[in-house]
């Protein structure tokens, strides 16, 4: 399996998960070739999961596979998990809520059969790669049916989940039996759960949800189908997904725990792993420090620059009022009659104006010496690690 057009391979897949009964389809993806002599399952240290979303709806009325297929998707599924989202049990008051959940011996498991079926094959997996670390990707129904997976698996099981990252999923953690929701909960920090508002498939996010979750900064596309397909989704000169620079942080931070479990798993930390560990904590903190002060500048300066135009206007506004009051009068004597009233130029459009140009100006100047900082700071990294190049690429793949 390779990404960008073909230029970078990303492993080789092992498995592929189609089960027919209930639309699961997922594939599953090792870095070594399975078909290979000396492969074995035993030593295979990182896998990915990768549940994929539901058929098109146009392929609802086929008669073939994919018309199958989408309905297993959307009938045993999506509408289900739809309607149990937008009016979920935890919807009744909290203490009648209670009552019924106590009286029940807690919240019950309300997943549909392709999340059941999904949680089954991440657990089989997780059981044949015995000794892996696994990732779990989804997207939209995949996403769903991955949250719903994490939980599912056994405790033991789960402490091998390195992290999840999942995308424009409908929330259903409302769906989860108590146990499952413990389960979740001590992964959160290792979930990742990214929404778009504008999508109206990621719903359900106003109540506790699988994970952390990450509401991006997107853009509106003006059609459902796009949005749905991060189509709204907008990405920084790194290529990483816009959003909240706490969220962004999170990440940051959670990638790097990894980084530092990875290195823990083979023994001490080294001289070198260990300047690295710092380095790149220092440079998320960094970085999100100029994301955050970056975003309130271009915010002031949006409002620096619209507090003109609305002075212009309101000049505009008083003249032709003046005209409208005193269409007798020349230009002069409006602009006269203007002043005396207090009303001029100078004042409703020349002083603001001036004012505001100047911390427009004050603004930029802080913008690039923010980007100075960062860059200085970055550079000292790099010169801190140029020495090791084997520490200098790791640096470069994580930053």
């Amino acid at each position: 399996m390779t990404i960008k057009n073909g230029t970078v391979r990303i492993g080789f897949i092992a498995d592929i998960i189609n089960d027919p009964k209930t639309g699961l389809q997922a594939y599953v993806i090792t870095p070594n070739s399975p078909n290979a002599a000396n492969f074995d399952p035993d030593k295979v240290q990182h896998v990915t999961v990768m549940y994929r979303g539901s058929t098109g709806v146009n392929h609802l009325a086929g008669t073939d596979e994919l018309g199958h297929d989408a309905r297993q998707d959307w009938f045993q599924n999506d509408v289900p998990i739809t309607g149990k989202v937008k009016a979920p049990i935890t919807n009744m008051s909290e203490r009648v809520h209670n009552q019924l959940a106590n009286s029940l011996g807690g919240n019950a498991d309300q997943a549909t059969p392709q999340l059941k079926a999904g949680g089954r094959a991440l657990s089989r997996e997780m059981g044949i790669y015995r000794n892996a670390q696994f990732d779990v990707y989804g997207h939209s129904l995949g996403a769903a049916v991955g949250a719903y997976a994490l939980g599912a698996i056994s405790e033991e099981k789960g402490q091998r989940i390195r992290q999840a990252f999942l995308y424009e999923g409908p929330n259903v953690y409302g769906l989860m039996n108590d146990a499952q929701r413990a389960r979740v909960a001590k992964l959160k920090q290792s979930i990742f759960n990214y929404i778009d508002s504008k999508d109206p498939v990621a719903l359900g996010y106003d109540d506790p949800a699988v994970g952390t979750v990450i509401e991006v900064d997107s853009k509106k596309t003006g059609d459902v189908t796009k949005q749905h397909m991060w189509g709204g989704y907008q990405y920084d000169q790194n290529g990483n997904i816009k959003a909240s620079a706490s969220d962004m942080l999170a990440v940051q931070l959670e990638r790097l725990n990894v980084l530092y479990e990875t290195y823990q798993a083979s023994g001490t930390l080294t001289a070198s792993q260990q300047i690295l560990l710092d380095a790149a904590a220092a440079m998320s903190l960094v970085k999100s420090v100029e994301t955050t002060a970056i975003e309130a500048l271009n915010n002031m300066i949006k409002m620096w620059r619209k507090a003109i135009v609305e002075a212009q206007t309101l000049w505009q506004e008083a003249q032709l009022t003046a005209a409208l009051v005193g269409p007798h009068l020349s230009h002069q004597e409006m602009h006269d009659a203007l002043a005396r009233g207090g009303v001029t130029k100078a004042l409703v459009v020349d002083g603001p104006t001036d004012y505001y140009e100047g911390q427009i100006q004050q603004a930029q100047f802080l913008k690039t010496e923010f980007k100075i900082f960062v860059n200085n700071i970055r550079s000292g990294i790099n010169q801190q690690i140029a020495n090791d190049q084997t520490l200098a690429k790791g640096f470069k793949a994580w930053d």
